[in-house]
């Protein structure tokens, strides 16, 4: 099966960015929020906006006095930007930025006589706002015969509607500049779009079929549909995974797929997963079907994570010099996988349009996963009672804090005063709670039962799997991003913005490498130390992955990154036999 999905699909900056501020100012609560028409061209997008409080209106006189409006990603007209700053308690500007650019443009060049050409679709939301800032001197050109309908002018100004295909653009300008001499052009088209189009080019020589994924009321999905269709290649718009007509889709079929500024990543993510998923049931070797099959569900149901952390343990314990008992393992391997369980069913959202993914997975056997989370929970409490009195109270103070962490604490009238009212709505709290999580029961819970201590290996053994764990959970949740974003979660990536992101999955990476290394400089830890360093160069594998988007956002990403805590214990029990034969 092969698909190839465009590495620029989905939401771009200015999208992401007005999503977010909206959600922001929900999140705040206060008076009720509105956006004069739809924050952005897409309906998924729009229904969970709506779910979080933020109603949609037409016009400012729709808008309650001492209420609060969020601009538009389209941008609006001066004129109805001064109507709603006479009756808003609060305006929030999520106009895109490259649109506020050719904004800015458009009423300088005005105010100074020239004519304003904008090359755009008549009518959209975006155009209409750039027409409002000329001033009473602008036209709009869609096509040919509008250049040639216009009357004869001295001084014009050219801009774009930001998500206009760029040939068309170039192709209206040599027209413009044919006609009038005095002409200045201004570009506007946003590089992202740029970006997007010449990619979907590339792709669509390259597929038997192109499915484009978007609003049917968005211009740059409809733009992307136009360019795909003007190469021969076979194209699809669907705005959902359940649009699409599988049986257009042979199992051999290289299929493209892309998608508009204002997708959803979980809309995206689903139609990828449609597409395999139907290829690899027409899959004619039986084999495949049943391997690729079988890895779903140890991933998608948080066992292979939880084989990893027992792999994890006998690591932990090899770096502490102690000998490996089968309860310890055990017991990481039965926690990590209630933990875990409990919560992706805490993180269910309640429209079932935003799963994809291992939480599609498991909505589909919720109630059976459940069940099978209370018997882990009662096994490692069964587990921790035969290691002992302190173990076994320190594995029902641990469940007990995580039924506190998704317990409300706070009563919904101080909601105004506190913003946070669970542990779990904290920004950060999951990775935190998480990698604790896992430290304790991985590193600490050995070391207290072993009969040799090793506390100088501990303290290096302790931060390590701690780090791998945290890096599992931050590069998800990089991944993640748009999908979180969109819930309203406020994730340490999120929190961190672009650049701190890729400084922090750096430093993380280095610190893999680093720590293993000291413990065995300084004599902490063992020379099976050592081994751990080649953990590095696999996680290195991140970068080339990330890049292919129908691998990043497969699968094949999840099996890697659980894979990691699998090799740590291969590795460190391969390291074991080497030394000692």
């Amino acid at each position: 099966m092969s698909v190839i999905l465009a590495s620029k699909a989905g939401f771009c900056y200015g999208v992401r960015r007005a999503v977010k501020l909206a959600l922001s100012a929900a999140q705040r609560g206060g008076a009720h929020l509105y956006t004069i028409g739809p924050l952005i061209h897409n309906q998924q997008a729009i229904d969970l906006l709506k779910s979080k409080g933020i109603t949609i209106v037409q016009r400012p006189d729709d808008v309650m006095c001492g209420s609060r409006v969020v601009i538009r990603a389209h941008g609006i007209t001066p004129e109805v930007q001064r109507a709603l700053m006479s009756k808003c308690a609060e305006l929030c500007d999520a106009t895109c930025p490259h649109v506020t650019n050719a904004q800015r443009i458009v009423e300088k060049h005005a105010g100074e006589g020239y004519v304003c050409l904008i090359i755009g679709d008549r009518g959209h939301a975006e155009v209409d706002g750039l027409m409002g800032y000329s001033a009473g001197r602008g036209f709009v050109v869609e096509k040919d015969e509008d250049i040639f309908s216009l009357p004869p002018l001295e001084k014009v100004c050219v801009v774009s509607q930001t998500t206009r295909d760029e040939e068309n653009f170039d192709r209206l300008v040599g027209l413009i500049k044919e006609r009038f001499k005095d002409v200045k052009v201004f570009k506007t088209i946003c590089n992202a779009t740029s970006l997007r189009q010449r990619e979907l080019l590339e792709i669509a020589r390259k597929s038997d079929i192109v499915i484009v994924v978007g609003g049917k009321e968005s211009a740059n999905t409809r733009r992307l549909v136009e360019i795909s269709e003007r190469t021969g290649t076979r194209t699809i718009h669907v705005e959902t995974a359940d649009e699409i007509n599988l049986n257009d889709i042979g199992p051999r079929d290289v299929v493209g797929i892309t998608a508009g500024a204002s997708t959803p990543h979980w809309v995206i993510r689903n139609v990828v997963e449609t597409v395999q998923n139907h290829q690899l049931r027409k899959q004619h070797f039986l084999i495949v079907r049943f391997f690729v099959q079988f890895m779903q569900f140890l991933i998608y149901s948080s066992i292979l994570l939880a084989m990893g952390a027992a792999m994890l343990t006998y690591s932990s314990v090899r770096l502490m010099g102690q000998v490996i008992h089968f309860p310890e393992a055990f017991l990481a391997f039965l926690f990590v996988l209630s933990m875990h369980l409990v919560n992706k069913r805490l993180s269910l959202p309640r429209d079932e349009r935003l799963l994809y993914g291992s939480l599609k997975s498991f909505a589909r056997y919720k109630n059976a996963f459940t069940l099978l989370s209370i018997f882990c929970i009662v096994a490692s409490f069964i587990t921790a009672f035969f290691m002992g009195e302190l173990v076994f109270a320190l594995i029902v103070l641990s469940c007990a804090l995580g039924l506190v962490y998704s317990l409300t604490l706070l009563p919904e009238s101080w909601g105004r005063i506190i913003r946070h009212r669970r542990l779990m709505d904290i920004p950060a709290s999951k990775d935190v709670f998480m990698t604790a999580g896992w430290g304790f029961v991985v590193v600490l819970i050995p070391h207290l039962t072993s009969q040799v201590k090793n506390p100088a290996g501990f303290y290096f053994t302790l931060p390590m799997v701690m780090l791998l764990v945290l890096v599992r959970s931050i590069l998800l949740d990089v991944r993640d991003l748009e999908g979180d974003i969109a819930l309203g979660k406020e994730t340490i990536p999120i929190l961190l913005g672009p650049g701190g992101r890729r400084y922090l999955i750096r430093a993380m990476f280095l610190l893999v490498f680093l720590i293993p290394l000291a413990g065995w400089l300084t004599k902490a830890l063992p020379v099976d130390a050592l081994a751990m360093t080649l953990l590095l160069p696999y996680l290195l594998l991140h970068y080339p992955l990330s890049q292919r988007q129908e691998y990043y956002q497969s699968l094949l990403y999840d099996g890697f990154l659980e894979g990691q805590f699998m090799l740590a214990g291969l590795i460190t029990y391969g390291a074991n036999i080497l030394i000692h034969s």
